[in-house]
């Protein structure tokens, strides 16, 4: 007999019914990146959620079938958190920055997981040192806007993948204060 893993059950309950939710075809191909389902979204970036991290390993003689039933039962609360980040209305004002941060982490070789301040904090330098190289006399007020529209959507991220001291209040830390000014 051979014990199956507790990424085994993640699998089959995101692939049961529906499916794991995919990221709508954008409208125009300008939009940089690979879609969400394959990056901050992608199943294989469960397991770098704190809900998927707090689940223990099903130990040999447990009931197995118990142990899907919960497994299913924290997928399909995730899956329906997750059909609102497609909505075609949050999508259309939301995309780039959640592609923008995929990209990122996948230049830098960072995980999707946005567990700690200094992963945020290290984002938003790249975001706005990105947009002053391209875009030498981009006004301050053009930089906060990305600040004030980008910061949400990274708070909201953070709450779906259970870091819940990373979904809010982010406005607050020190870093952010100084990257205001």
């Amino acid at each position: 007999m051979f014990a199956l893993s507790k990424s085994t059950f993640f699998l089959r309950a995101a692939c049961a019914g529906a499916g794991w939710p995919t990221e709508p075809a954008p409208r125009t191909t300008k939009e940089p990146g690979r879609p969400l389902h394959d990056t901050v979204f992608s199943i294989s970036a469960i397991s770098q959620t704190a809900w998927y991290m707090g689940f223990s390993e099903p130990i040999i003689g447990q009931d197995l079938g118990a142990y899907q039933v919960a497994v299913d039962k924290v997928m399909e609360r995730r899956k329906k958190g997750l059909l609102a980040f497609y909505d075609k209305n949050y999508l259309r004002d939301n995309r780039c920055v959640m592609r923008e941060y995929a990209a990122w982490c996948d230049k830098h070789n960072h995980d999707y997981a946005l567990t700690n301040a200094d992963k945020l904090v290290s984002f938003v330098e790249h975001a706005i040192e990105d947009r002053r190289t391209k875009d030498p006399n981009i006004s301050p007020k053009t930089l906060f806007n990305f600040m004030r529209k980008g910061l949400p959507v990274l708070e909201r991220i953070a709450g779906w993948q259970g870091w819940d001291h990373m979904a809010s209040g982010v406005w607050t830390l020190n870093d952010i204060k100084i990257l205001k000014k």
